[in-house]
């Protein structure tokens, strides 16, 4: 694989493909939930949310890398 395609969408629920084999990582944005999750060979990856805090998720944010041919997701969680 020559690289990698990211699906960047607002909410997961409304992903109308099977991304396998089409892209490499799923990025919604709409629960502010961090999820580091792969499936198959898809990463869903959402980083949370970094601003005033929403019902009892962690303030977080999120780091992608891609190194050597490999994603790698990581969710950093913010002090209060």
């Amino acid at each position: 694989m020559l690289g990698h395609a990211f699906y960047i969408l607002h909410d997961v629920k409304t992903l109308d493909i099977d991304p396998q084999g089409h892209y490499r990582v799923v990025i919604p944005r709409h629960s502010h939930k961090p999820r580091n999750e792969w499936i198959g060979g898809v990463l869903y990856f959402n980083p949370g949310g970094a601003g005033p805090r929403r019902f009892t998720l962690p303030i977080t944010v999120g780091r992608l890398a891609v190194h050597e041919g490999r994603v790698a997701g990581e969710i950093i969680e913010l002090p209060v």
